[in-house]
């Protein structure tokens, strides 16, 4: 530590870095990024040899402007394995500064369910000669080429497999944050473009028009990290490849460079989300795919995709890649474009007054709702989650219920007047059958008369007396049904 110590100190007293040697220069400002508590796991001489393999893979690395190695972890030959808190595999990277290389490691490691022991990542300005030999390791500044040095330890199976696996993955993704940093500017440029070319649209109103050239200039503040750009145009239906690509227009992770290496599966998520929708009558769309992002946070990516007339190609789509920031959860949503429109859809069409508890419950709704689902919902699902979260939902199902009893009252009345067509019904026949009855009841008592007349005049003796009574029972018995079909109760009911 006292080499350390000796350094720091001659660093302080010279202006000029060049006056020191670059192995110490490098030392000085990797040291930087080393805790005391992580020196203090160092004896001198472990330190010097750590500190000169990180050296001489830094001047590697820089001379072919980046470079990934992932290799199990030499331990000293005096040093003792349990009494050394670190991880048995040292992945080390070095590649030209650029946002989101840290985290985004860090959110591969988490995904691979790898724990990190050691962490150090500082950036280093380089001078380079033509050859990219480095002449002086400086402090960084905006005007010098600067390169960060990630060093970790990590616990995992230290096979080759494994780790040349691993290795793959990190260079993909650094492939991805280069492209994404280098091309950033000019992404943002086409998107500053969409707000001119949004004009030339003629199939949607103009307040329409204005919020989506509102919401891509809201995107360009800092709110959206910007990773992708494409441009496609739509071919006939009987074409093989419906969306065509446009060569030579894909940029960050849409360029040719990752498409080809790493990632050919997104090119084909993004056609088909616009083979999808090629039918649909409005021209823009800003919706989730199912592809998760490889810089900075590993969730699904956000697609804006802006279809617009073009003179020569007919109509084209111009597509965008990123995730939303955090900053952007901080803006209001009735001051950004396009939540703000469906939120004074709701207002209007519910009529809520501003600040009425109504107002407020929607407004507190949104609030609590990420805000990409705000963006690709439209405004009649929106009005029906707030409508089953605020009262006027409430007065809703009201209205429902009472509309539920005026149906049963409804069908009530009708099964009665249904119910009496069928008695009346019932009734008639019923009578008709009784009136047949008597008809033959009156038949049967007139014959039954005749007949004890003539069993009177014609017989005599003992049988004829017989006969005589037999005939006046059958006659009574006859009269009889004759009353009781008469007073059926169903012959006055007509």
């Amino acid at each position: 530590m006292s080499k350390i110590k000796k350094i720091r100190e001659e660093n302080t007293l010279v202006k000029d870095d060049s006056d020191i040697s670059v192995f110490d220069q490098f030392i000085t400002h990797f040291l930087r990024g080393m805790s005391e508590r992580m020196h203090e796991t160092y004896s001198n001489s472990e330190l010097e040899v750590f500190l000169k393999d990180r050296f001489a893979f830094f001047r590697k690395a820089v001379s072919r402007s980046g470079m990934v190695q992932v290799v199990p972890h030499k331990l000293p030959s005096d040093t003792h394995e349990e009494s050394y808190f670190a991880g048995n595999v040292i992945i080390e990277i070095v590649s030209p500064d650029a946002p989101f290389i840290v985290v985004t490691v860090e959110a591969l490691l988490r995904q691979l369910d790898l724990m990190i022991h050691r962490k150090i990542h500082p950036i280093m300005g380089v001078r380079l000669t033509a050859e990219k030999e480095i002449l002086g390791v400086i402090s960084p500044v905006d005007t010098s080429e600067k390169f960060v040095h990630l060093y970790l330890e990590i616990d995992a199976d230290a096979d080759i497999i494994s780790l040349k696996h691993i290795e793959n993955l990190i260079a993909g993704h650094m492939l991805a944050v280069q492209l994404v940093q280098n091309q950033r500017q000019n992404m943002l440029i086409r998107l500053e473009s969409m707000e001119k070319e949004i004009d030339t649209v003629t199939v949607i109103s103009s307040d329409t028009k204005e919020d989506w050239s509102k919401l891509c200039g809201w995107l360009k503040l800092d709110n959206f990290t910007l990773m992708g750009f494409i441009t496609l145009v739509a071919q006939d239906s009987d074409s093989r490849n419906i969306i065509k690509t446009i060569d030579n227009s894909g940029l960050g992770i849409l360029a040719k460079t990752f498409l080809s290496k790493f990632s050919k599966t997104l090119l084909n998520v993004v056609t088909a989300r616009l083979s999808n929708r090629r039918h649909s009558k409005f021209p823009f769309a800003l919706d989730l795919i199912r592809f998760t992002s490889p810089v900075l946070r590993f969730e699904n990516l956000m697609m804006l995709s802006i279809r617009v007339p073009d003179k020569k190609l007919g109509m084209v789509e111009h597509v965008f890649l990123g995730l939303l920031r955090g900053s952007s959860l901080q803006v209001k949503n009735i001051e950004t474009p396009l939540i703000h429109q469906k939120m004074d859809y709701i207002f209007k069409n519910r009529n809520m007054l501003v600040n009425s508890y109504d107002y407020n419950e929607v407004i507190r709704i949104f609030s609590a709702t990420p805000k990409f689902e705000l963006f690709r919902s439209s405004r009649k699902e929106l009005i029906q989650v707030c409508d089953g979260l605020t009262s006027k939902g409430w007065d809703k199902a009201t209205s429902l219920r009472q509309k539920d009893e005026e149906v049963n009252i409804l069908l009530c009345v009708v099964r009665c007047e249904h119910r009496d067509v069928l008695r009346t019904v019932w009734c008639a026949l019923c009578g008709v059958w009784c009136a047949v009855c008597c008809v033959l009841c009156a038949v049967w008592c007139y014959v039954c008369c005749w007949l004890v007349l003539i069993q009177v005049l014609l017989c005599e003796g003992p049988q004829t007396s017989r006969s005589f009574v037999l005939s006046i029972l059958v006659f009574v018995l006859s009269f009889i049904l004759f009353i009781l079909f008469v007073n059926t109760p169903g012959t006055d009911a007509g």
